[in-house]
């Protein structure tokens, strides 16, 4: 049945074949971060916040620095990526 396909044709298949691969391991991958985010926030809610050297360890590992602007906005930088956020954007 592959005589019935142009050689043009057959490339454009396997190109449309790596392009889904691709999308599908790039699902995998996100699918991936969202279950290790989902386990590192399970493992933060079950702490024991009310000890203040705990506190200040976890917000020092989860925050790398924040910033406050005149007019009082704020803007913080997270030791981790958001999951959602596209590689190289």
């Amino acid at each position: 049945m592959i005589n019935d396909y142009s050689i043009e044709e057959l490339e454009t298949l396997e190109h449309k074949k790596v392009e889904l691969t691709l999308l599908l391991q790039h699902d995998e991958e996100k699918e991936s971060g969202f279950r290790s985010f989902e386990k590192q926030v399970k493992a933060l809610l079950s702490l024991d916040f009310e000890n203040e050297k705990i506190l200040r360890c976890i917000v020092s590992k989860l925050i790398h620095k924040i910033e406050v602007y005149e007019g009082g906005n704020i803007k913080i930088h997270y030791n981790f990526r958001n999951p959602e956020t596209k590689k190289g954007a």
